[in-house]
């Protein structure tokens, strides 16, 4: 409950919120109530993931479905790749600057392991994995198709619902408070939008 000067969380039940949900404000009826935000779950499930997550991110993003391959026009995105033990088909594209679609030598085999290929989503296992690659994964959806304005918003857009879920599941574990997932069209296409402001390092592209 929003008091003047802050007051210690208490307990209430439904019967006692309800007529007082909202309280007169300096901008209107406000919200009276609130919860704090969750802070970072840790999970203590072992055993190595089939694909890199950040790897998994980006491609989930900005992957053929049915393949190993990336668009990208991000050398550093192509570098991060090639930290994780995969190897490039071809650089000379992206170093100019345009979006190319880049074979990831071994990539292939690692979706097929993690069963997302011609099936796009965050398997169980990433979503239940350390705090650390879940933030990779989401630095990977984020450099994909994320973007952030000049006041620090956050905004994440797919073609799949299931991604933008999986989005909000994995920020909410981190202790980020993101808004549920809202459709956006687009000359015609169907877009669900994800918004979030944070102090975490949700991309890797220094662009962004």
């Amino acid at each position: 409950r929003h008091y003047k000067g802050g007051r210690e969380p208490v307990v209430l039940t439904t019967r006692d919120m309800a007529p007082s949900v909202r309280y007169a404000g300096m901008r209107g009826r406000t919200r009276n109530y609130g919860i704090a935000v969750a802070k970072t779950s840790y999970s203590d499930q072992s055993g190595a993931l089939p694909v890199d997550p950040y790897a998994l991110g980006y491609w989930l993003g900005d992957g053929i479905s049915k393949s190993g391959a990336i668009t990208t026009a991000d050398p550093e995105v192509l570098a991060h790749y090639t930290a994780a033990g995969y190897q490039i088909t071809d650089w000379a594209d992206a170093n100019a600057g345009q979006a190319s679609t880049y074979g990831i030598l071994g990539l292939f085999r690692d979706l097929r392991l993690a069963g997302v290929i011609r099936n796009k989503h965050v398997p169980a296992q990433y979503l239940r994995a350390s705090a650390a690659d879940r933030l990779a994964i989401i630095q990977g959806l984020m450099d994909s198709d994320g973007c952030v304005s000049e006041r620090g918003q956050c905004e994440f857009s797919s073609k799949l619902p299931e991604l933008a879920d999986a989005l909000v599941e994995m920020l909410c574990s981190l202790g980020i408070k993101a808004s549920a997932p809202r459709v956006k069209v687009v000359h015609g296409q169907v877009y669900w939008r994800v918004k979030f402001t944070t102090t975490e390092p949700v991309f890797r592209l220094q662009r962004k």
